[in-house]
């Protein structure tokens, strides 16, 4: 971490640098570091990064903070994230439904997950469980 520390001194305004470090911390199980690394590259953005709000919903789901994921997953929704991210998003929308107990709203996001990849049983299991 001290190369991370030492490039974002260099150059605290480089998002890349914090995102690189929040993924270091995040594979640590390191989550609130990892969320206060994203937290300070989402402030250095002029406009929505789909995929940085991903990330950061990401470790705030890891943090057990349900209700700020899913603000963030929408957000990242509305703002085109890449294809491939998209049913994750609709993953861990309906798993944080679930962990704040709204069953019934955890099943439209996993049905979406199984619309876009049939195949996974995970989605399909989730949604019958909620």
């Amino acid at each position: 971490m001290d190369n991370f520390n030492d490039a974002v001194k260099r150059d605290p305004n480089n998002i890349q640098f914090y995102r690189s470090m929040s993924r270091c911390y995040y594979d640590q199980q390191k989550y609130e570091e990892s969320t206060a690394c994203l937290e300070k590259a989402e402030a250095l953005l002029k406009e929505p990064d789909a995929q940085l709000s991903y990330e950061l919903a990401l470790s705030l789901f890891a943090e057990g903070k349900y209700k700020k994921c899913l603000k963030l997953l929408k957000h990242s929704l509305k703002n085109k994230p890449y294809e491939s991210y998209e049913p994750d998003i609709f993953y861990h929308l309906g798993l944080s439904y679930c962990r704040l107990e709204k069953f019934e709203k955890a099943i439209f996001p996993f049905s979406k997950c199984i619309s876009r990849i049939p195949s996974d049983i995970r989605y399909i299991h989730e949604r019958a469980k909620a």
